[in-house]
């Protein structure tokens, strides 16, 4: 199987997909009427694994790609309440630079850990 839905059967598919959109595998395999003996199974087999893990990633990669976007456009309403000299709201456009200033730096204490563990991955530290 090449990661192809189509050599699963429906009840696989139906199951993955019951997975992949359910809050909870439990409650997903009651939906799809499968039991978690039989997940645990299919999921023993290297070629369901290997599409269900696509899968999964699949919708990772899209829900993340909607954050990005979103943070895009937050991070422009709060540079445009800081910049606003109209606004009379000392306290919103405080919170405004406060948020900001809290990002950035998130941003590089993130971008630091992340170097940092590219490092200890290479035997660097």
């Amino acid at each position: 199987m090449t990661e192809s839905k189509s050599e699963l059967s429906g009840r696989q598919q139906k199951a993955i997909a019951e997975v992949l959109a359910g809050p909870t595998v439990t409650e997903a395999l009651r939906r799809a009427k499968v039991g978690r003996t039989q997940w645990y199974t299919w999921l023993n087999d290297p070629q369901f694994k290997s599409y269900y893990e696509t899968r999964r990633k699949q919708l990772t990669d899209e829900a993340f790609e909607s954050v990005r976007t979103a943070l895009t456009r937050a991070v422009n309403v709060l540079v445009n309440l800081l910049d606003d000299q109209t606004n009379t709201d000392d306290r919103l456009r405080r919170q405004a630079a406060i948020d900001l200033i809290k990002i950035h730096l998130d941003q590089n204490e993130m971008a630091d850990l992340v170097e940092r563990v590219e490092l200890l991955e290479k035997g660097g530290i």
